[in-house]
C-alpha cells in the first residue's frame, strides 16, 4: 500500500484474499519505497505468501488450494 489514500483499496484486497485463500492475515503495510507503487492514484501490491517460508510454500503450490 502507498499512502493513506490507498488504505481502503489495500484493506478490501486483504480481506478478500485472506477469506478466499485461507492464508494467515499478516495485515497491510504502507510502503513508499517500492518502484512498482510509484504512480499517481491509489496503489496496492499483493503478496500471497513467502516462497522461502515452508508453510506458505506448501499452501501456494498445493493444487487443491489454487483458485
Amino acid at each position: 500500500m502507498r499512502g493513506e489514500a490507498s488504505r481502503p483499496l489495500a484493506q478490501a484486497l486483504q480481506t478478500a484474499i485472506v477469506a478466499a485463500a485461507k492464508l494467515r492475515d499478516r495485515g497491510i503495510k504502507a510502503r513508499d519505497d517500492l518502484a512498482v507503487l510509484r504512480f499517481p492514484g491509489p496503489a496496492a501490491l499483493v503478496e500471497l505468501g513467502f516462497i522461502a517460508n515452508d508453510a506458505d510454500r506448501a499452501v501456494l503450490i498445493h493444487p487443491a488450494r489454487r483458485f
